[in-house]
Protein backbone atom coordinates (compact mmCIF):
# COMPACT_ATOMS: atom_id res chain seq x y z
CA UNK A 1 0.00 0.00 0.00
CA UNK A 2 1.30 3.59 -0.83
CA UNK A 3 1.52 6.42 1.24
CA UNK A 4 1.88 10.00 0.99
CA UNK A 5 4.95 11.31 2.19
CA UNK A 6 4.52 14.69 1.44
CA UNK A 7 1.78 17.02 0.86
CA UNK A 8 3.30 20.79 -0.41
CA UNK A 9 2.22 23.80 -2.34
CA UNK A 10 4.35 26.47 -3.49
CA UNK A 11 3.45 29.67 -5.41
CA UNK A 12 4.41 29.63 -9.35
CA UNK A 13 4.91 32.66 -12.20
CA UNK A 14 4.11 31.76 -15.14
CA UNK A 15 4.33 35.02 -17.35
CA UNK A 16 2.17 37.64 -15.72
CA UNK A 17 0.26 34.75 -14.19
CA UNK A 18 0.34 33.57 -10.90
CA UNK A 19 -0.10 29.65 -10.44
CA UNK A 20 -0.76 27.11 -7.21
CA UNK A 21 1.56 24.49 -8.05
CA UNK A 22 1.08 21.34 -5.06
CA UNK A 23 2.68 18.49 -5.24
CA UNK A 24 2.89 15.32 -3.64
CA UNK A 25 5.49 12.83 -2.92
CA UNK A 26 4.84 9.04 -2.31
CA UNK A 27 6.16 7.01 0.38
CA UNK A 28 7.85 5.02 -3.04
CA UNK A 29 9.49 8.54 -4.41
CA UNK A 30 6.96 9.31 -6.83
CA UNK A 31 6.54 12.64 -7.40
CA UNK A 32 3.81 13.97 -9.22
CA UNK A 33 2.93 18.31 -9.20
CA UNK A 34 -0.14 19.94 -10.98
CA UNK A 35 -0.34 23.85 -11.46
CA UNK A 36 -3.49 25.39 -11.32
CA UNK A 37 -4.44 29.09 -11.87
CA UNK A 38 -5.78 31.56 -9.55
CA UNK A 39 -8.53 33.56 -10.36
CA UNK A 40 -8.68 36.25 -8.03
CA UNK A 41 -9.17 40.19 -7.86
CA UNK A 42 -5.98 39.83 -5.52
CA UNK A 43 -4.51 36.93 -6.77
CA UNK A 44 -1.17 37.26 -4.69
CA UNK A 45 -3.29 37.57 -1.13
CA UNK A 46 -5.39 34.15 -2.62
CA UNK A 47 -2.31 32.18 -3.47
CA UNK A 48 -0.84 33.04 -0.02
CA UNK A 49 -4.12 31.91 1.73
CA UNK A 50 -3.70 28.72 -0.39
CA UNK A 51 -0.72 28.60 0.79
CA UNK A 52 -1.62 28.36 4.21
CA UNK A 53 -4.83 25.63 4.30
CA UNK A 54 -2.51 23.57 1.93
CA UNK A 55 0.60 23.32 3.96
CA UNK A 56 -0.10 24.68 7.39
CA UNK A 57 -3.68 22.43 7.46
CA UNK A 58 -4.15 20.03 4.66
CA UNK A 59 -0.85 18.71 4.25
CA UNK A 60 -0.55 17.07 7.88
CA UNK A 61 -4.22 15.39 7.59
CA UNK A 62 -3.09 13.81 3.95
CA UNK A 63 0.36 12.53 5.65
CA UNK A 64 0.03 9.31 5.31
CA UNK A 65 -2.90 8.50 3.65
CA UNK A 66 -3.32 6.15 0.76
CA UNK A 67 -3.82 8.39 -2.29
CA UNK A 68 -5.63 5.55 -3.89
CA UNK A 69 -9.02 6.28 -2.46
CA UNK A 70 -9.89 8.82 -5.06
CA UNK A 71 -13.81 9.69 -4.17
CA UNK A 72 -13.37 9.61 -0.35
CA UNK A 73 -9.94 11.99 -0.69
CA UNK A 74 -12.16 14.63 -2.84
CA UNK A 75 -14.71 14.52 -0.43
CA UNK A 76 -12.84 15.29 2.23
CA UNK A 77 -11.03 18.09 0.54
CA UNK A 78 -14.15 19.37 0.05
CA UNK A 79 -15.01 19.71 3.45
CA UNK A 80 -11.51 20.78 5.03
CA UNK A 81 -11.46 23.70 1.80
CA UNK A 82 -15.14 24.93 2.69
CA UNK A 83 -14.41 25.02 6.24
CA UNK A 84 -11.31 27.11 5.79
CA UNK A 85 -12.61 29.31 2.77
CA UNK A 86 -16.13 30.12 1.94
CA UNK A 87 -15.41 31.36 -1.84
CA UNK A 88 -13.95 30.41 -5.31
CA UNK A 89 -10.44 29.94 -3.78
CA UNK A 90 -11.53 26.56 -2.01
CA UNK A 91 -12.10 25.17 -5.51
CA UNK A 92 -8.56 25.98 -6.25
CA UNK A 93 -7.08 24.23 -3.92
CA UNK A 94 -9.13 20.94 -4.11
CA UNK A 95 -8.67 21.00 -7.75
CA UNK A 96 -4.66 21.38 -7.35
CA UNK A 97 -4.81 18.54 -5.26
CA UNK A 98 -7.14 16.58 -6.38
CA UNK A 99 -5.77 16.71 -9.66
CA UNK A 100 -1.97 15.78 -7.94
CA UNK A 101 -3.57 12.77 -6.23
CA UNK A 102 -4.87 11.83 -9.49
CA UNK A 103 -1.84 11.98 -11.54
CA UNK A 104 -0.14 9.54 -8.71
CA UNK A 105 -2.98 7.10 -8.50
CA UNK A 106 -2.76 6.49 -12.34
CA UNK A 107 0.98 6.59 -12.30
CA UNK A 108 0.37 3.79 -9.65
CA UNK A 109 -2.15 1.97 -11.96
CA UNK A 110 0.57 2.77 -14.79
CA UNK A 111 -2.53 4.18 -16.53
CA UNK A 112 -2.93 7.54 -18.23
CA UNK A 113 -5.03 9.84 -16.08
CA UNK A 114 -8.10 9.38 -18.09
CA UNK A 115 -8.44 5.97 -18.53
CA UNK A 116 -8.01 5.80 -14.68
CA UNK A 117 -10.44 8.64 -13.93
CA UNK A 118 -13.00 6.99 -16.21
CA UNK A 119 -12.18 3.44 -14.02
CA UNK A 120 -12.69 4.43 -10.73
CA UNK A 121 -15.66 6.88 -11.39
CA UNK A 122 -17.19 4.20 -14.42
CA UNK A 123 -17.49 6.68 -17.50
CA UNK A 124 -17.44 4.93 -19.88
CA UNK A 125 -20.41 2.58 -18.20
CA UNK A 126 -22.53 5.35 -17.21
CA UNK A 127 -21.93 6.61 -21.55
CA UNK A 128 -22.70 3.08 -22.84
CA UNK A 129 -25.24 3.35 -20.47
CA UNK A 130 -27.06 6.07 -22.08
CA UNK A 131 -26.74 5.58 -25.71
CA UNK A 132 -28.64 2.30 -25.37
Amino acid sequence: MHKIEKLTATKFQHGSELLLNVAIKLDNGLLVQGDIPVYSSNPEEAITKALGIINDIIAQIFDGINPLHQKELDKMLTELTTVHNQDALAINISLGISLVLLKAAAALHNKPVQKYLEAIYSLEQRSSQQAV
